[in-house]
């Protein structure tokens, strides 16, 4: 059975060491990392929906939301059988991996823990007053924290708001 773990990174662009801090999450399989936060940001929404619905899918892709501007040409097959969720022959930047077979059950709780981490980390550094930008290939997950507001660059209509306190 293979396994897919998630990592949360808090940290500048390696070129942009004086730059603005950002939220990013890798992907692992198997312990091995599939590709840094700010190569190829993570799509979590392909991600949640292939735990319920099989079909291709871009789990990575650039971070301005097209994959084809990273290269990527293909997604990644999602097949479910009755405990499994499988990717079949995937392309890059996973191809290297062959097949991969994960549990159901672990897959999905893998992904929830990831997103409930990155909110937690999100709140954690607004409430610290750090300002900081999102990686994610979404555009209602894309947004820097200010103050109490979120700023959004022009190309996006949705704001992210940070979650108030004692709210779920």
């Amino acid at each position: 059975m293979d396994i897919l773990q998630f990592d949360i990174k808090f940290e500048r662009y390696p070129t942009e060491p004086e730059g603005k801090l950002h939220l990013g999450i890798e992907a692992w399989i198997n312990g091995q990392e599939v590709a840094p936060w700010w190569h190829l940001p993570l799509d979590f929404d392909a991600l949640k929906e292939s735990a319920v619905v099989y079909g291709a899918y871009f789990f990575w892709t650039c971070s301005c939301g097209h994959p084809e501007c990273a290269g990527l040409r293909e997604g990644i097959q999602v097949v479910h059988s009755k405990d499994l969720i499988s990717w079949i022959s995937p392309p890059a930047p996973i191809a290297d991996f062959g097949d991969l077979h994960f549990d159901r059950v672990a897959y999905k709780q893998a992904i929830d823990r990831a997103l409930a981490q990155r909110d937690y980390q999100a709140d954690l550094h607004h409430a610290n007053g750090q300002v900081f930008e999102f990686v994610a290939h979404r555009a209602e997950d894309r947004g820097w924290y200010e103050g109490e507001s979120v700023v959004v660059p022009p190309r996006f209509l949705t704001k992210v708001r940070p979650k108030k306190k004692g709210h779920k």
